[in-house]
């Protein structure tokens, strides 16, 4: 009898080439490598699609520790409240703790702060504007040209004359030279080595109160400006001479920010202050701030904000940040922390109670806050990161595309001999 044939699978041809079995879907379909091509776009396209993927959970990941950390339990009545007295909200003021500034507030500008203040006033007309005073880093480099060319236009226009002092808190080597070459100012830097470890970290802005207290001890008065910030009319710059019975020319937030949404509870804890005191408070602007050198602007101001920016544990507790803010949660709390800004709004708040004073702001606005812009000012610039960026890979960009049409031009040839 014939042998009886084994039934076995079907034969897989297997591909010129191939190495190792034949791989199969579910259901016995043979799996062509060739259906599956793993191109470089294919790579590039996976690569973003996994940085996508890891920058939103990371992202998510933050927006969960800034709500854990919510506190924003106001309800209630408060049993602390702000004095009606000036006298009796300075004594509050006068015992808020020192932290580690002890030794630091001292090397501030001269020793004519003691126990008493012992300074020369100002006088209730001063005989010119208060100097500006403002710090940049490279950030700010084309951001401060915008104001250097206000302060030029009303220097021209032979009103009065303005001073500006710029510290350098990180600009490169070429941008400190082209703004002593461009810029009629005095270019100061900025020694953090005198100052506690944390003032480095320039984005608590614990150097403002700082470089504030050297300008008063030096001229008397201080109109503190950030880089961003424009000049408005001349003539509300003319109004800074004449004092009179004022300390300072302070401003609210053009929008109301409360005092408690911005600020870190820990910052309360070490003023010895409750947040809810603050409920209704807003915060105070720190892009521009005019301060006349007086009693009430070193007790009332300046020291028991020294106090905080020179401890660290106030001006930036442990978690602080200002980023991923639940702003919807506002006006109790939103996650986020203003660093030096807080301290002030506190302190005013607290001293005067000025967000409750609308009286307090006696003088226009002369100032305005724009969209950040760059501003080509100056006849010579350094180059942007962007310029710098675009020159570092148009080799790399050259060079691939060139190694591109070679490679499209050899299989080019090599398919038209293979058709031969």
């Amino acid at each position: 009898m014939p042998k009886s044939k084994k039934s076995v699978l079907p034969m897989q041809n297997k591909q010129k080439g191939a190495k190792g079995p034949p791989a199969f879907l579910p259901g016995g379909i043979q799996l062509n490598p060739r259906s599956f091509p793993l191109s470089p776009w294919t790579v590039v396209g996976s690569l973003c699609l996994w940085m996508f993927i890891g920058l939103a959970a990371f992202k998510t990941f933050l927006y969960f520790g800034t709500y854990r950390s919510l506190d924003s339990d106001l309800a209630g009545s408060c049993d602390v409240h702000l004095k009606s007295s000036l006298e009796e909200n300075m004594k509050i003021a006068e015992n808020y703790s020192s932290g580690d500034s002890g030794p630091y507030i001292k090397r501030i500008g001269s020793q004519m702060y003691g126990e008493t203040f012992a300074g020369t006033p100002s006088p209730r007309e001063l005989p010119t504007v208060p100097p500006l005073v403002t710090a940049i880093s490279s950030g700010d480099f084309f951001q401060v040209q915008g104001l250097i060319r206000d302060i030029e236009d009303v220097n021209k226009s032979g009103k009065f004359l303005l001073k500006l002092i710029i510290y350098d808190i990180g600009m490169y080597n070429s941008e400190k030279l082209l703004m002593k070459k461009h810029c009629n100012c005095d270019i100061r830097s900025f020694d953090v080595g005198h100052y506690p470890d944390h003032v480095a970290i320039y984005s608590n802005k614990a150097y403002q109160p700082i470089i504030m207290q050297i300008i008063l001890e030096e001229f008397g008065s201080v109109m503190w400006i950030d880089p961003s910030v424009k000049l408005k009319e001349a003539r509300d710059l003319g109004m800074l001479r004449y004092r009179g019975s004022h300390d300072f020319f302070l401003w609210e937030e053009e929008v109301f920010n409360s005092v408690t949404a911005y600020t870190h509870p820990k910052m309360f804890e070490f003023f010895g202050e409750k947040r809810c005191t603050f409920a209704e408070s807003g915060m105070v602007d720190t892009s521009s701030i005019v301060l006349y050198r007086t009693n009430l602007t070193w007790y009332g101001i300046m020291k028991p904000w020294l106090k905080c920016a020179l401890t660290s544990y106030c001006i930036s507790p442990k978690g602080a940040k200002n980023s991923e803010c639940f702003h919807w949660e506002r006006p109790k709390m939103t996650g986020c922390h203003w660093f030096a800004q807080s301290a002030f709004s506190i302190i005013i708040n607290r001293v005067f109670q000025f967000s409750s004073h609308i009286d307090k702001l006696s003088i226009p606005r002369f100032t305005t806050k724009e969209e950040v812009e760059t501003v080509y000012h100056f006849p010579e610039q350094p180059w942007t990161y962007g310029e710098m960026i675009f020159v570092l890979i148009l080799p790399t960009m050259v060079c691939g595309a060139l190694f591109y049409m070679y490679q499209r031009r050899s299989r080019a040839q090599k398919n038209q001999y293979l058709r031969r």
